[in-house]
């Protein structure tokens, strides 16, 4: 692997394995070959069979940024995933604004409540 952990390079397979077999076409992953290691399932693949061509997996190597990258089944898991987690962020937001509202209102509802209070009360001692 890489600094970035994702592309396999010829100088660092072997800290790996040799023997490494392509998730997708379950031929062996040599030295020579493009491949890829998965960030979900941790699987290897070769390039070409998730349709990174060689242009996108030499850009991939030269990135000095962390990048995440998925096979096909899983980048649709992890679609699936993200659009879970924007539904759940937008409900969370709502929640937050409405307990914000809440505690905004709170402080008058007491008041009126201590006022009721207080008039029921009088009400009582003079009746």
């Amino acid at each position: 692997m890489n600094e970035l952990g994702m592309a396999r390079s010829k100088d660092s397979a072997k800290e790996i394995k040799d023997l490494d077999k392509c998730g997708q076409c379950t031929k062996l992953i040599t030295d020579r070959d493009n491949g890829l290691q998965c960030d979900l399932c941790d699987g290897w693949f070769h390039a070409g069979c998730q349709d990174v061509t060689d242009d996108d997996y030499k850009a991939l190597n030269k990135l000095e940024v962390a990048v995440h990258w998925y096979c096909k089944t899983c980048n649709i898991r992890v679609q699936k995933v993200m659009g879970s987690v924007a539904r759940l962020q937008n409900r969370m937001e709502k929640v937050e604004a409405g307990l914000q509202e809440l505690k905004n209102e709170l402080p008058a509802k007491i008041q009126e409540v201590c006022v009721q209070v207080v008039s029921s009360i009088r009400k009582e001692l003079e009746g």
